[in-house]
Protein backbone atom coordinates (compact mmCIF):
# COMPACT_ATOMS: atom_id res chain seq x y z
CA UNK A 1 0.00 0.00 0.00
CA UNK A 2 1.21 3.58 -0.64
CA UNK A 3 2.57 5.60 2.26
CA UNK A 4 0.34 8.51 1.24
CA UNK A 5 -2.17 9.57 -1.44
CA UNK A 6 -2.19 12.70 -3.59
CA UNK A 7 -4.54 14.19 -6.21
CA UNK A 8 -3.64 13.47 -9.85
CA UNK A 9 -3.63 16.11 -12.64
CA UNK A 10 -2.78 19.03 -10.33
CA UNK A 11 0.48 20.88 -9.68
CA UNK A 12 2.12 19.63 -6.44
CA UNK A 13 4.42 22.10 -4.67
CA UNK A 14 5.89 19.83 -1.95
CA UNK A 15 6.30 16.12 -2.80
CA UNK A 16 8.46 14.20 -0.25
CA UNK A 17 11.85 13.14 -1.65
CA UNK A 18 12.96 10.94 1.28
CA UNK A 19 11.02 8.79 3.74
CA UNK A 20 13.75 9.13 6.42
CA UNK A 21 16.22 12.01 7.07
CA UNK A 22 19.24 12.19 4.71
CA UNK A 23 22.30 10.78 6.58
CA UNK A 24 26.00 11.62 6.27
CA UNK A 25 27.98 8.80 4.63
CA UNK A 26 30.95 9.29 6.99
CA UNK A 27 29.51 8.74 10.50
CA UNK A 28 26.21 7.16 9.30
CA UNK A 29 24.13 9.09 11.84
CA UNK A 30 24.35 12.85 11.30
CA UNK A 31 21.38 14.39 9.54
CA UNK A 32 22.26 16.28 6.35
CA UNK A 33 20.34 19.55 6.58
CA UNK A 34 22.21 21.63 4.01
CA UNK A 35 21.72 19.68 0.76
CA UNK A 36 20.99 22.14 -2.08
CA UNK A 37 19.28 21.63 -5.43
CA UNK A 38 22.62 21.52 -7.31
CA UNK A 39 24.52 19.46 -4.73
CA UNK A 40 27.68 17.84 -6.11
CA UNK A 41 27.01 14.35 -7.40
CA UNK A 42 23.23 14.81 -7.20
CA UNK A 43 21.53 11.81 -8.85
CA UNK A 44 17.74 11.88 -8.35
CA UNK A 45 15.43 9.37 -10.08
CA UNK A 46 11.61 9.27 -10.19
CA UNK A 47 10.26 5.70 -10.21
CA UNK A 48 6.66 5.24 -11.38
CA UNK A 49 4.33 2.24 -11.81
CA UNK A 50 0.90 2.59 -13.44
CA UNK A 51 -2.11 0.58 -12.27
CA UNK A 52 -1.60 -1.50 -15.43
CA UNK A 53 1.88 -2.50 -14.19
CA UNK A 54 4.01 -0.34 -16.55
CA UNK A 55 7.26 0.70 -14.77
CA UNK A 56 9.33 3.76 -15.77
CA UNK A 57 12.38 5.62 -14.39
CA UNK A 58 13.18 9.26 -15.21
CA UNK A 59 16.21 11.25 -14.02
CA UNK A 60 15.16 14.57 -12.47
CA UNK A 61 17.37 17.65 -12.10
CA UNK A 62 16.23 19.76 -9.09
CA UNK A 63 15.82 23.49 -9.72
CA UNK A 64 15.43 26.74 -7.89
CA UNK A 65 12.82 29.13 -9.35
CA UNK A 66 12.02 26.44 -11.95
CA UNK A 67 9.55 23.58 -12.44
CA UNK A 68 11.22 21.15 -9.96
CA UNK A 69 12.11 23.41 -7.02
CA UNK A 70 14.02 21.66 -4.20
CA UNK A 71 13.23 22.59 -0.56
CA UNK A 72 14.46 21.54 2.90
CA UNK A 73 11.48 21.08 5.19
CA UNK A 74 13.55 20.49 8.38
CA UNK A 75 15.67 17.81 10.12
CA UNK A 76 17.02 16.42 6.85
CA UNK A 77 13.57 16.00 5.18
CA UNK A 78 13.32 17.38 1.63
CA UNK A 79 10.59 17.98 -0.93
CA UNK A 80 10.45 18.77 -4.65
CA UNK A 81 7.89 20.37 -6.93
CA UNK A 82 6.04 18.28 -9.57
CA UNK A 83 3.96 20.28 -12.10
CA UNK A 84 0.88 18.95 -13.87
CA UNK A 85 2.61 19.59 -17.22
CA UNK A 86 5.77 21.11 -18.70
CA UNK A 87 8.30 19.36 -16.42
CA UNK A 88 10.78 16.51 -16.77
CA UNK A 89 8.16 14.55 -14.82
CA UNK A 90 4.47 15.57 -14.67
CA UNK A 91 1.57 14.70 -12.33
CA UNK A 92 -0.70 13.55 -15.17
CA UNK A 93 -1.14 9.79 -14.68
CA UNK A 94 -2.80 7.59 -12.03
CA UNK A 95 -0.38 5.17 -10.39
CA UNK A 96 2.34 4.91 -7.72
CA UNK A 97 5.64 6.81 -7.62
CA UNK A 98 8.69 7.29 -5.37
CA UNK A 99 12.11 8.96 -5.50
CA UNK A 100 15.53 7.30 -5.15
CA UNK A 101 18.83 9.13 -5.15
CA UNK A 102 22.27 9.89 -3.82
CA UNK A 103 24.80 12.76 -3.84
CA UNK A 104 28.33 13.41 -2.65
CA UNK A 105 28.69 12.88 1.11
CA UNK A 106 25.19 11.43 1.62
CA UNK A 107 24.01 7.83 1.90
CA UNK A 108 21.63 6.66 -0.86
CA UNK A 109 17.96 7.30 -0.01
CA UNK A 110 14.42 6.34 -0.99
CA UNK A 111 11.24 8.38 -0.75
CA UNK A 112 7.77 7.22 0.35
CA UNK A 113 5.53 5.42 -2.15
CA UNK A 114 2.87 7.92 -3.22
CA UNK A 115 -0.46 6.90 -4.76
CA UNK A 116 -1.90 9.27 -7.38
CA UNK A 117 -5.68 9.09 -7.96
CA UNK A 118 -8.67 11.28 -8.81
CA UNK A 119 -9.30 14.15 -6.41
CA UNK A 120 -12.89 12.95 -5.95
CA UNK A 121 -11.66 9.69 -4.41
CA UNK A 122 -9.39 11.54 -1.99
CA UNK A 123 -12.26 13.88 -1.12
CA UNK A 124 -14.64 10.99 -0.42
CA UNK A 125 -12.13 8.83 1.46
CA UNK A 126 -9.98 11.46 3.23
CA UNK A 127 -10.79 15.14 2.84
CA UNK A 128 -14.60 15.39 3.06
CA UNK A 129 -16.83 14.53 6.04
CA UNK A 130 -18.61 11.18 5.83
CA UNK A 131 -22.22 11.31 4.56
CA UNK A 132 -24.60 8.89 6.26
CA UNK A 133 -27.00 9.11 3.30
CA UNK A 134 -24.60 9.10 0.32
CA UNK A 135 -21.65 7.11 1.68
CA UNK A 136 -19.05 6.86 -1.09
CA UNK A 137 -21.67 7.28 -3.82
CA UNK A 138 -21.25 11.05 -3.97
CA UNK A 139 -23.84 13.08 -5.86
CA UNK A 140 -25.00 9.93 -7.70
CA UNK A 141 -27.29 9.38 -4.63
CA UNK A 142 -29.74 11.90 -3.08
CA UNK A 143 -28.64 13.65 0.10
CA UNK A 144 -31.66 12.48 2.09
CA UNK A 145 -32.75 9.38 3.95
CA UNK A 146 -34.63 6.68 2.03
CA UNK A 147 -38.44 7.19 1.96
CA UNK A 148 -37.93 10.79 3.19
CA UNK A 149 -38.50 13.95 1.16
CA UNK A 150 -35.93 13.96 -1.65
CA UNK A 151 -34.77 10.42 -0.77
CA UNK A 152 -34.99 7.12 -2.63
CA UNK A 153 -38.48 5.54 -2.73
CA UNK A 154 -38.99 2.25 -0.88
CA UNK A 155 -41.80 -0.31 -0.65
CA UNK A 156 -43.27 -0.56 2.84
CA UNK A 157 -44.83 -3.92 1.97
CA UNK A 158 -41.64 -5.15 0.37
CA UNK A 159 -41.18 -7.05 -2.89
CA UNK A 160 -41.77 -3.93 -5.04
CA UNK A 161 -41.69 -5.23 -8.63
CA UNK A 162 -40.46 -2.42 -10.89
CA UNK A 163 -40.82 -4.65 -13.95
CA UNK A 164 -44.56 -4.96 -13.25
CA UNK A 165 -44.84 -1.18 -13.50
CA UNK A 166 -43.03 -1.15 -16.86
CA UNK A 167 -45.84 -2.78 -18.89
CA UNK A 168 -47.90 -1.44 -21.78
CA UNK A 169 -50.94 -1.17 -19.58
CA UNK A 170 -49.13 0.75 -16.85
CA UNK A 171 -46.63 2.79 -18.85
CA UNK A 172 -47.30 6.53 -19.31
CA UNK A 173 -47.00 6.96 -23.06
CA UNK A 174 -46.71 10.21 -25.03
CA UNK A 175 -50.34 9.91 -26.18
CA UNK A 176 -51.57 9.48 -22.62
CA UNK A 177 -49.46 12.38 -21.44
CA UNK A 178 -50.92 14.61 -24.18
CA UNK A 179 -54.46 13.75 -23.09
CA UNK A 180 -53.64 14.56 -19.48
CA UNK A 181 -52.06 17.86 -20.53
CA UNK A 182 -55.14 18.81 -22.52
CA UNK A 183 -57.48 18.10 -19.58
CA UNK A 184 -55.38 19.23 -16.65
CA UNK A 185 -54.23 22.57 -18.18
CA UNK A 186 -51.65 23.62 -15.64
CA UNK A 187 -53.19 21.38 -12.94
CA UNK A 188 -56.60 23.11 -12.85
CA UNK A 189 -59.68 21.75 -14.62
CA UNK A 190 -61.57 25.00 -13.98
CA UNK A 191 -59.28 26.80 -16.47
CA UNK A 192 -60.83 24.68 -19.22
CA UNK A 193 -64.27 25.84 -18.13
CA UNK A 194 -63.14 29.48 -18.04
CA UNK A 195 -62.04 29.19 -21.67
CA UNK A 196 -65.61 28.36 -22.85
CA UNK A 197 -66.92 31.21 -25.10
CA UNK A 198 -69.35 33.73 -23.55
CA UNK A 199 -72.64 34.81 -25.17
CA UNK A 200 -71.05 38.11 -26.32
CA UNK A 201 -68.14 36.31 -27.94
CA UNK A 202 -70.52 33.96 -29.74
CA UNK A 203 -72.57 36.95 -31.01
CA UNK A 204 -69.40 38.51 -32.47
CA UNK A 205 -68.58 35.27 -34.29
CA UNK A 206 -72.12 35.10 -35.63
CA UNK A 207 -71.84 38.61 -37.07
CA UNK A 208 -68.64 37.74 -38.92
CA UNK A 209 -70.25 34.59 -40.31
CA UNK A 210 -73.25 36.63 -41.60
CA UNK A 211 -70.93 39.04 -43.43
CA UNK A 212 -69.04 36.18 -45.08
CA UNK A 213 -72.29 34.57 -46.21
CA UNK A 214 -73.47 37.84 -47.78
CA UNK A 215 -70.25 38.04 -49.85
CA UNK A 216 -70.74 34.47 -51.02
CA UNK A 217 -74.29 35.25 -52.11
CA UNK A 218 -73.10 38.11 -54.41
CA UNK A 219 -70.25 36.68 -56.57
CA UNK A 220 -70.82 39.21 -59.39
CA UNK A 221 -69.06 41.87 -57.38
CA UNK A 222 -65.76 40.11 -58.07
CA UNK A 223 -66.21 39.77 -61.91
CA UNK A 224 -63.84 41.64 -64.27
CA UNK A 225 -65.10 43.58 -67.33
CA UNK A 226 -63.52 41.93 -70.42
CA UNK A 227 -66.20 42.97 -72.91
CA UNK A 228 -63.80 45.13 -74.97
CA UNK A 229 -61.17 42.47 -75.53
CA UNK A 230 -62.73 40.37 -78.31
CA UNK A 231 -64.71 42.77 -80.57
CA UNK A 232 -65.43 41.90 -84.19
CA UNK A 233 -63.18 44.71 -85.43
CA UNK A 234 -60.18 43.49 -83.44
CA UNK A 235 -60.63 39.94 -84.68
CA UNK A 236 -60.84 41.17 -88.32
CA UNK A 237 -57.48 43.01 -88.04
CA UNK A 238 -55.79 39.89 -86.65
CA UNK A 239 -57.20 37.74 -89.46
CA UNK A 240 -55.93 40.18 -92.12
CA UNK A 241 -52.36 39.85 -90.79
CA UNK A 242 -52.59 36.06 -90.80
CA UNK A 243 -53.81 36.03 -94.44
CA UNK A 244 -50.78 38.03 -95.72
CA UNK A 245 -47.59 36.20 -94.51
CA UNK A 246 -45.49 37.53 -97.42
CA UNK A 247 -45.30 40.87 -95.68
CA UNK A 248 -42.82 39.28 -93.25
CA UNK A 249 -40.47 37.69 -95.93
CA UNK A 250 -36.89 39.05 -96.43
CA UNK A 251 -35.79 39.98 -99.98
CA UNK A 252 -32.59 37.97 -100.77
CA UNK A 253 -32.90 38.04 -104.55
CA UNK A 254 -29.85 40.29 -104.95
CA UNK A 255 -27.43 37.93 -103.20
CA UNK A 256 -26.86 35.36 -106.02
CA UNK A 257 -26.42 37.50 -109.12
CA UNK A 258 -24.05 36.55 -111.96
CA UNK A 259 -21.79 39.43 -110.99
CA UNK A 260 -21.51 38.15 -107.42
CA UNK A 261 -20.70 34.65 -108.68
CA UNK A 262 -17.94 36.00 -110.95
CA UNK A 263 -16.44 37.94 -108.03
CA UNK A 264 -16.38 34.82 -105.83
CA UNK A 265 -14.71 32.71 -108.56
CA UNK A 266 -12.08 35.39 -109.21
CA UNK A 267 -11.20 35.48 -105.52
CA UNK A 268 -10.92 31.65 -105.38
CA UNK A 269 -8.36 31.66 -108.22
CA UNK A 270 -7.76 30.87 -111.85
CA UNK A 271 -8.52 27.14 -111.57
CA UNK A 272 -11.91 26.53 -113.14
CA UNK A 273 -13.81 23.76 -114.82
CA UNK A 274 -14.56 20.20 -113.80
CA UNK A 275 -12.39 17.15 -112.84
CA UNK A 276 -8.82 17.74 -111.86
CA UNK A 277 -8.90 21.41 -112.82
CA UNK A 278 -10.97 22.33 -109.77
CA UNK A 279 -10.24 23.50 -106.24
CA UNK A 280 -10.83 19.94 -104.99
CA UNK A 281 -8.59 18.51 -107.70
CA UNK A 282 -5.79 20.92 -106.75
CA UNK A 283 -5.93 19.95 -103.05
CA UNK A 284 -5.91 16.23 -103.95
CA UNK A 285 -2.76 16.73 -106.04
CA UNK A 286 -1.11 18.71 -103.20
CA UNK A 287 -1.74 15.98 -100.60
CA UNK A 288 -1.94 12.63 -102.45
CA UNK A 289 0.96 11.26 -104.49
CA UNK A 290 -1.47 9.15 -106.59
CA UNK A 291 -3.68 12.09 -107.65
CA UNK A 292 -3.73 13.52 -111.20
CA UNK A 293 -1.82 16.70 -111.95
CA UNK A 294 -4.10 19.71 -112.68
CA UNK A 295 -3.28 20.98 -116.20
CA UNK A 296 -3.88 24.61 -115.27
CA UNK A 297 -1.55 24.66 -112.27
CA UNK A 298 1.59 25.44 -114.28
CA UNK A 299 5.23 24.77 -113.37
CA UNK A 300 6.86 21.33 -112.87
CA UNK A 301 4.71 20.17 -109.91
CA UNK A 302 3.78 16.48 -109.92
CA UNK A 303 1.90 14.68 -107.09
CA UNK A 304 4.17 11.63 -107.34
CA UNK A 305 7.24 13.67 -106.38
CA UNK A 306 6.01 16.94 -104.85
CA UNK A 307 2.89 16.09 -102.78
CA UNK A 308 3.16 16.09 -98.99
CA UNK A 309 2.73 12.30 -99.00
CA UNK A 310 5.65 11.84 -101.45
CA UNK A 311 7.88 14.25 -99.46
CA UNK A 312 7.09 12.43 -96.16
CA UNK A 313 8.10 9.06 -97.65
CA UNK A 314 11.30 10.53 -99.09
CA UNK A 315 12.35 11.99 -95.71
CA UNK A 316 11.77 8.62 -94.03
CA UNK A 317 14.28 6.95 -96.37
CA UNK A 318 17.17 9.36 -95.65
CA UNK A 319 20.22 7.51 -94.15
CA UNK A 320 21.35 9.77 -91.26
CA UNK A 321 24.50 7.72 -90.69
CA UNK A 322 25.69 8.65 -94.14
CA UNK A 323 25.26 12.34 -93.32
CA UNK A 324 27.23 11.88 -90.09
CA UNK A 325 30.07 10.11 -91.93
CA UNK A 326 30.11 12.86 -94.55
CA UNK A 327 30.52 15.55 -91.84
CA UNK A 328 33.29 13.84 -89.84
CA UNK A 329 35.22 12.78 -92.97
CA UNK A 330 35.32 16.34 -94.29
CA UNK A 331 38.94 17.59 -94.61
CA UNK A 332 39.80 20.33 -92.08
CA UNK A 333 42.06 21.97 -94.66
CA UNK A 334 38.92 23.04 -96.59
CA UNK A 335 37.50 24.84 -93.53
CA UNK A 336 40.06 27.35 -92.24
CA UNK A 337 37.93 30.49 -91.98
CA UNK A 338 38.60 32.46 -88.77
CA UNK A 339 36.24 31.37 -86.00
CA UNK A 340 35.16 28.13 -87.74
CA UNK A 341 35.19 24.68 -86.10
CA UNK A 342 37.70 23.43 -88.69
CA UNK A 343 40.10 26.27 -87.82
CA UNK A 344 39.79 25.57 -84.04
CA UNK A 345 40.49 21.83 -84.51
CA UNK A 346 43.52 22.53 -86.68
CA UNK A 347 44.99 24.99 -84.12
CA UNK A 348 44.43 22.50 -81.25
CA UNK A 349 46.22 19.76 -83.19
CA UNK A 350 49.17 22.04 -83.89
CA UNK A 351 49.53 22.91 -80.18
CA UNK A 352 50.82 19.42 -79.40
CA UNK A 353 50.37 17.27 -76.21
CA UNK A 354 50.32 19.56 -73.11
CA UNK A 355 51.31 16.64 -70.86
CA UNK A 356 54.60 16.30 -72.72
CA UNK A 357 55.70 19.80 -71.65
CA UNK A 358 58.33 20.13 -68.90
CA UNK A 359 57.22 21.86 -65.66
CA UNK A 360 57.69 24.63 -64.83
CA UNK A 361 59.54 24.98 -68.13
CA UNK A 362 58.71 28.16 -69.97
CA UNK A 363 55.42 28.75 -68.14
CA UNK A 364 55.30 32.28 -66.77
CA UNK A 365 54.95 33.16 -63.09
CA UNK A 366 51.40 32.71 -61.85
CA UNK A 367 50.37 30.18 -64.50
CA UNK A 368 49.18 26.69 -63.55
CA UNK A 369 52.28 25.11 -65.14
CA UNK A 370 54.61 27.33 -63.11
CA UNK A 371 52.74 26.79 -59.80
CA UNK A 372 52.52 22.98 -60.13
CA UNK A 373 56.14 22.63 -61.29
CA UNK A 374 57.56 24.74 -58.45
CA UNK A 375 55.32 23.00 -55.88
CA UNK A 376 56.58 19.57 -56.87
CA UNK A 377 60.21 20.77 -56.82
CA UNK A 378 59.71 22.30 -53.38
CA UNK A 379 58.22 19.06 -52.02
CA UNK A 380 61.10 16.89 -53.23
CA UNK A 381 63.74 19.37 -52.04
CA UNK A 382 62.77 18.88 -48.36
CA UNK A 383 65.04 16.72 -46.24
CA UNK A 384 63.82 13.42 -44.77
CA UNK A 385 61.77 13.83 -41.58
CA UNK A 386 61.78 11.32 -38.71
CA UNK A 387 58.65 10.93 -36.55
CA UNK A 388 59.89 11.26 -32.92
CA UNK A 389 56.53 10.86 -31.14
CA UNK A 390 55.44 7.54 -29.71
CA UNK A 391 52.28 5.80 -30.87
CA UNK A 392 50.61 6.74 -27.58
CA UNK A 393 51.56 10.41 -28.05
CA UNK A 394 50.18 10.41 -31.58
CA UNK A 395 46.93 8.88 -30.32
CA UNK A 396 46.77 11.51 -27.57
CA UNK A 397 47.03 14.29 -30.18
CA UNK A 398 44.23 12.74 -32.22
CA UNK A 399 41.93 11.84 -29.35
CA UNK A 400 42.93 14.35 -26.61
CA UNK A 401 45.34 13.59 -23.77
CA UNK A 402 44.05 11.54 -20.85
CA UNK A 403 44.91 13.03 -17.45
CA UNK A 404 45.66 10.85 -14.40
CA UNK A 405 45.38 12.45 -10.95
CA UNK A 406 46.71 10.66 -7.84
CA UNK A 407 44.71 11.61 -4.80
CA UNK A 408 46.87 13.51 -2.28
CA UNK A 409 49.62 14.32 -4.85
CA UNK A 410 50.55 17.73 -6.24
CA UNK A 411 49.25 17.88 -9.82
CA UNK A 412 51.07 19.61 -12.67
CA UNK A 413 49.84 18.84 -16.20
CA UNK A 414 51.15 20.37 -19.44
CA UNK A 415 48.91 20.40 -22.53
CA UNK A 416 50.51 21.52 -25.81
CA UNK A 417 49.47 22.34 -29.33
CA UNK A 418 46.01 23.74 -28.49
CA UNK A 419 46.27 26.42 -31.17
CA UNK A 420 46.69 30.17 -30.85
CA UNK A 421 45.30 31.68 -27.65
CA UNK A 422 46.00 35.28 -28.62
CA UNK A 423 43.35 37.95 -27.83
CA UNK A 424 41.58 35.64 -25.34
CA UNK A 425 39.37 37.04 -22.57
CA UNK A 426 38.72 33.79 -20.66
CA UNK A 427 40.39 30.37 -20.43
CA UNK A 428 38.89 27.46 -18.45
CA UNK A 429 40.00 23.96 -17.38
CA UNK A 430 36.98 21.95 -16.14
CA UNK A 431 36.54 18.38 -14.84
CA UNK A 432 33.02 16.90 -14.43
CA UNK A 433 31.42 13.60 -13.53
CA UNK A 434 28.96 13.94 -16.41
CA UNK A 435 29.29 16.30 -19.36
CA UNK A 436 25.73 17.57 -18.80
CA UNK A 437 26.47 18.71 -15.21
CA UNK A 438 26.31 22.46 -14.64
CA UNK A 439 29.59 24.29 -14.04
CA UNK A 440 28.84 24.93 -10.34
CA UNK A 441 28.68 21.13 -9.87
CA UNK A 442 32.15 20.63 -11.41
CA UNK A 443 34.58 18.30 -9.61
CA UNK A 444 37.44 20.69 -10.60
CA UNK A 445 37.33 24.06 -12.37
CA UNK A 446 40.43 26.27 -12.73
CA UNK A 447 40.50 29.49 -14.74
CA UNK A 448 43.36 31.69 -15.90
CA UNK A 449 43.86 34.60 -13.52
CA UNK A 450 41.32 33.33 -10.96
CA UNK A 451 42.86 30.02 -9.89
CA UNK A 452 40.77 27.23 -8.35
CA UNK A 453 37.08 28.17 -8.75
CA UNK A 454 35.24 24.91 -7.91
CA UNK A 455 36.15 21.66 -6.12
CA UNK A 456 33.63 18.84 -5.58
CA UNK A 457 30.78 21.18 -6.52
CA UNK A 458 31.73 23.81 -3.89
CA UNK A 459 33.71 27.07 -3.95
CA UNK A 460 37.48 26.43 -4.20
CA UNK A 461 40.48 28.20 -2.68
CA UNK A 462 41.85 30.34 -5.52
CA UNK A 463 45.53 30.08 -4.48
CA UNK A 464 45.54 26.26 -4.49
CA UNK A 465 45.19 25.99 -8.27
CA UNK A 466 46.42 27.81 -11.37
CA UNK A 467 46.19 27.77 -15.18
CA UNK A 468 49.23 29.32 -16.95
CA UNK A 469 49.72 29.92 -20.70
CA UNK A 470 53.32 28.92 -21.54
CA UNK A 471 53.19 29.68 -25.28
CA UNK A 472 50.33 31.83 -26.53
CA UNK A 473 50.99 31.24 -30.24
CA UNK A 474 51.23 27.44 -30.00
CA UNK A 475 48.62 27.07 -27.29
CA UNK A 476 50.83 25.41 -24.61
CA UNK A 477 49.43 25.55 -21.07
CA UNK A 478 50.22 24.20 -17.58
CA UNK A 479 47.57 23.25 -15.01
CA UNK A 480 48.54 23.04 -11.30
CA UNK A 481 46.46 21.73 -8.34
CA UNK A 482 47.97 21.42 -4.87
CA UNK A 483 47.98 18.18 -2.88
CA UNK A 484 45.76 19.65 -0.17
CA UNK A 485 42.98 19.84 -2.80
CA UNK A 486 43.60 16.53 -4.59
CA UNK A 487 43.32 14.82 -1.17
CA UNK A 488 39.62 15.80 -1.20
CA UNK A 489 38.92 13.93 -4.43
CA UNK A 490 37.40 10.46 -4.70
CA UNK A 491 38.33 7.75 -7.15
CA UNK A 492 36.39 8.29 -10.38
CA UNK A 493 36.52 8.19 -14.17
CA UNK A 494 35.64 11.74 -15.23
CA UNK A 495 35.52 14.07 -18.26
CA UNK A 496 37.59 17.23 -18.83
CA UNK A 497 38.02 19.93 -21.46
CA UNK A 498 39.89 23.19 -22.09
CA UNK A 499 37.67 26.00 -23.38
CA UNK A 500 38.61 29.52 -24.51
CA UNK A 501 36.67 32.73 -25.29
CA UNK A 502 38.25 34.87 -28.06
CA UNK A 503 36.50 37.91 -29.56
CA UNK A 504 33.12 36.65 -28.38
CA UNK A 505 33.62 33.16 -29.87
CA UNK A 506 33.69 30.07 -27.58
CA UNK A 507 35.78 27.09 -28.71
CA UNK A 508 36.81 23.82 -27.06
CA UNK A 509 40.49 23.19 -27.80
CA UNK A 510 40.78 19.67 -26.33
CA UNK A 511 38.75 17.18 -24.29
CA UNK A 512 39.24 13.65 -22.98
CA UNK A 513 38.99 11.54 -19.85
CA UNK A 514 40.39 12.36 -16.39
CA UNK A 515 41.00 9.43 -14.02
CA UNK A 516 41.37 9.97 -10.28
CA UNK A 517 43.36 7.14 -8.69
CA UNK A 518 43.44 6.48 -4.96
CA UNK A 519 46.83 6.85 -3.26
CA UNK A 520 48.40 4.11 -1.15
CA UNK A 521 50.55 6.31 1.12
CA UNK A 522 48.56 9.03 2.88
CA UNK A 523 51.52 10.63 4.75
CA UNK A 524 52.45 14.19 3.66
CA UNK A 525 55.42 14.86 6.06
CA UNK A 526 58.37 12.99 7.71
Amino acid sequence: MPSLWMDVNVALGEVPVNILPLIDDTDFKSRETGIVYNQAGMDLVWNFVTTAGAFTQIAVTPTTSGVHDWAHQGDGMYTIEIPSSGGTIDNDTEGFGWFTGFCTGVLPWRGPIIGFRAAGLNNALIDSAHSATRGLGGTALPDAAADAAGGLPISDGGELDLDALNTAAMRLTAARAAILTDWINDGRLDLLLDAVATAAALATHDGKLDTAQADLNNPDQYKADVSGLATAAALAVAQTDLDAPDQYKADVSALATAANQTTILNRIGAITGAGVNTILGFFKALLNKSASTPSDIGGTFTPAADSTEAISEAVATIDVSGVVDQVWNEATADHQAAGSTGKALTDAQAAGDPWASALPGAYGAGTAGSIIGNLIASMWSNVTRTLTQTAAEIQAVLEGSRIAIHRGDDLSVSLTGLGSLASRTHLWFTVKRDKSDIDTAAIIQITEGEGLKRLNGADGTAGNGSLTVDDEALGNITIVLKAVETAKLRRANLHYDVQVLISGVISTRTESRCNIAMDVTRATSG
